[in-house]
Parts: structure tokens; sequence; C-alpha cells
């Protein structure tokens, strides 16, 4: 059921057919920005980026406001704005037993009820939880593809968590839990992939962050080997470079291998999605020691130590975007992305991006895209048009974007015309997934700086089965 713009309650149209030749891969690149990726390009780095550039269509991709990274994920994946797909925030907040909105909130805090609100916590009237699957309000393409018929796979996008059966494989968000876990957020680590089997088949390719090598660090910032040390040891702290570092290089290492292992599992999909947030992490962490920051005060001997961090995010992230486009055959499609950009906040005095709506990226190639053509007039909303129009399914008419047809041939247009708006795909199906309980273990485990999930990495060892779920729940050490 879904809800028209007159405040009347239709039902969702029957599942229309799914239907193209090759795989439509989806790959979110978080917080690439324009500015930065010509710097690099320019200078010989980011081949994949520049052989898309070339062979296939490229631009900038307008975001929304605010630029939350759950919210826009969310509104490129339904093609819905944040009032359809439910994702207001990172967190949902509960008050005397009702939702309240980010808002809301925010607005409370301002109001100097912070103290309050602490209080009211601790006697249980005032709740809050990361925002998961079962807040969003409308489907996202790989259900809506999979209910289509195509076989589907997800890797990591956000919200993904817990992961529900579909028609091929899901890594939820939540399979690489330490950085979430130091953040005090994880309260849950089960329904973290499906088909459950996997975790068994692939926890060998799962890196934790203290499990990052020298060599790899070395990449990213300019130490002796001493220093680089604490770099590992270091205590999390948010968007904190020494805290950071090896929780964005083990997580986005991880999910890269995770999607390589899944392919090989499942193949001749119809829809694949990937997303790395690595980049976004980086730069809101030393952004201001590149060389282009000219309104960063860093010392040239601080830009000499961590001016590569950026850069180097970048180039790991162009990397595992080419072990993608390394298995795409001629008949298959890539859509490579990112929600916002990067720039100087002029009232806040330093470099983010939540001033200004700084402006994505978007990446085509595939043989129904121009070679060479520019994307203009594109933004967040559009994605999701655009892909089911390439997976021969129509939008929906609550979808206020529109498929980019100007970037499409003119074979591709006079073979496959456009179908009719339905006006709904609806909600998403009822989970059979019951509410998730707190867990004393992990939220004990949760105020560590790093633990140790052994299970993953031996074999299997303390994944089981819960009874007649389907699901495997996980229960890791402390270390």
């Amino acid at each position: 059921m879904s809800d028209n713009a007159s405040g009347q309650t239709e039902a969702a149209a029957p599942a229309p057919r799914a239907g193209r030749t090759g795989t439509l891969y989806l790959v979110g690149l978080d917080g690439l920005s324009p500015a930065v990726i010509a710097e690099l390009t320019a200078l010989g780095d980011l081949p994949n980026l520049r052989r898309i550039a070339e062979q296939g269509c490229h631009g900038d991709l307008a975001t929304l406001f605010p630029t939350e990274s759950p919210i826009i994920w969310s509104t490129i994946a339904t093609g819905r704005l944040p009032d359809g797909h439910g994702v207001d925030g990172f967190q949902h907040f509960t008050l005397f037993g009702r939702r309240i909105s980010t808002k809301t909130f925010h607005r409370l805090k301002h109001l100097g009820l912070k103290r309050p609100l602490r209080l009211l916590e601790r006697m249980g009237l005032f709740h809050r939880r990361l925002l998961d699957m079962r807040d969003l309000k409308a489907k996202r393409l790989w259900e809506i593809i999979g209910d289509g018929g195509g076989r589907v796979g997800v890797v990591n996008w956000w919200n993904s968590w817990p992961a529900v059966p579909i028609n091929g494989f899901l890594v939820s968000s939540r399979l690489h839990y330490w950085r979430a876990m130091a953040f005090g957020q994880m309260t849950d680590a089960s329904r973290v992939i499906w088909p459950p089997r996997l975790l068994k088949e692939l926890g060998g390719l799962i890196i934790p962050p203290d499990h990052v090598t020298l060599e790899e660090l070395q990449r990213f910032v300019n130490l002796p080997e001493e220093k680089l040390g604490k770099f590992i040891d270091a205590k999390f702290v948010h968007h904190q470079l020494r805290g950071e570092l090896k929780f964005l290089i083990s997580a986005d290492r991880t999910y890269s291998q995770l999607m390589d292992g899944c392919l090989e599992r499942f193949p001749d999909l119809t829809f694949a999605a990937l997303y790395l947030r690595g980049p976004d992490i980086a730069q809101h962490c030393a952004f201001d020691y590149m060389p282009s920051a000219t309104h960063s005060e860093r010392s040239p001997e601080e830009r000499s130590r961590f001016g590569q961090v950026v850069p180097q995010a970048y180039r790991q992230a162009d990397e595992m975007l080419g072990r993608v486009m390394a298995r795409m055959k001629p008949s298959d499609t890539l859509l490579t992305m990112s929600d916002h950009g990067f720039g100087w906040m002029e009232k806040r005095g330093k470099y983010g991006h939540a001033r200004g709506n700084p402006p994505g990226v978007l990446y085509c190639i595939g043989p129904e895209f121009k070679a060479g053509a520019r994307i203009e007039n594109a933004g967040v909303c559009d994605i999701a048009p655009t892909v089911l129009r390439l997976c021969g399914l129509p939008a929906a008419q609550d979808m206020p974007g529109r498929c980019l047809e100007e970037l499409l041939t003119p074979e591709f247009r006079a073979a496959r015309p456009p179908l009719p708006r339905i006006p709904t795909y609806g909600p998403p199906r009822p989970t059979a997934a019951r509410p998730m309980a707190e867990n004393r273990q992990w939220r004990k485990a949760s105020r560590t700086t790093c633990a140790r999930w052994d299970i993953l990495i031996d074999a299997g060892k303390g994944v089981t089965e819960e009874k007649g779920s389907g699901y495997f729940s996980v229960v890791g050490k402390v270390a």
C-alpha cells in the first residue's frame, strides 16, 4: 500500500518483469569530489575513472540537503525523497514511546534539552538506535528488480541490515562491524549476510582493523615504522585520522573482496551493487592536508606526512572499481557515483560538505551509453529511474527523478522505448525478522577499541543457526 498525492491509499501494481542482457553494476563511492578527481586524473591517476570518462559518460551529480549519506544513498536506491523512503538521518529516535524525527531531536538539543534527554534515556523513556532496513518505507532497486524476476546482489549498501532473503545475495552494512562498535552503536551482529552459508564460505576474506599492515598504512601516511604502529593501536575518535585510518582501509578492502567472492558464486546477475565509504572518511580526516587545500593552515611538515591520505583513498576506490570493471562482459553496464563532493565551508571555517551542497559525480559505461558524452543536469533522484530503464522496468509516479535519456544511444532508445510509469512499487515486503534485542555482551564490546571477530577468521567457529529461521547468529569475543 502507498499514499498518493491526495492522501488516499492505493495498492502497488503487480511487479513488472525485469529484462536485460548482461549485468548492470551500481558502484557507490562515498564523497568523491569532481575537483579532486580532476586534480588526480591530470596527474595520470585513477585509470578506471579516466577510462569511463573516455569511453562512456561522466559529469557532476546534484545532491540533496542535508548532505547526509544515509539519506542520499537511500534516495539513490529507491528513487524517492526522504519523506518517501523514510530515512531522515543516521538514527531512529523514540520519546515516550513515539518516534520523533531527526529534525525534532536536533531542535530539542538546540533548545538546551540535551541533559534532560540524557536523563530520560537513562530512565528508559528516550531511545535511539541506528536506522536500518526496517525503517525503509520504499522498495530499493534490488527488491524491485528481484521481484521482477531478476537475480540480484548487494554489498554494504546503507541500511541494508538485517540481511533478509532476496533473489541472490546480500552482504549487509554491519558485516564489518568494528567501526560502529568502536562508536558505541553496535547492539546486534546477527543476520549480517544472505544466504547464511556465505558467512562460513567467505569468512576468510574479512579483514579486522588490527590486521591492517604497516605496508598498507605507508601508502597513506609518510611516517617511520615506529610511529605507524600507533595508528593501529590508536583508540577510535570520530573523524580523527589516527583512529580512523585502519577502519577505512580494512572495511573497504573487506567489502571489495566479498563482492569478488559473491560474484564468483552468483554468475549472470541482472543487477549488482557495491558501496564503499573510504573516500568520505578520508576527506573528513585529512582534506586540509592536501596541497590543493588553500584555506588550510597545516604546516609543510604536516602536509608532507599526511597529504597523501585523500589521494590514496581515491586511488584505492578506483582500484576497487577496476576489480568490478575487470568482470564486465561486452553486454554489461556500469554506473558509479558519489552522493556529494567536498569543499571549503566558509561559515564553519573548515572543509566538508554540510554547507553548499557540493555536487558528487556520475560515471556511466556500457553498450547503452554514448561514448564521450558529458553529463549535465543530473541529480541523485535520477539514478533509480535510469537503472530501471536499463533493466526493462518502468519508473514509478512517486519517483521525482527522470531517466537520463540524453545519455543513451539512439539504437537503444529505438529498440527499447521507455515504458509508461506505474503508480508505485510500494513498500518493502514484511520481513519475518524479529525485533533485535539489546545484547549486553555487544554493548560491553562496543566500549572497547576493537573486538576481534574470531569466528569469521577461524572457519566459522561460534556461528550458530537460529532454529527455524534460516539465519546465523554471531557472537564475538571481547578483546
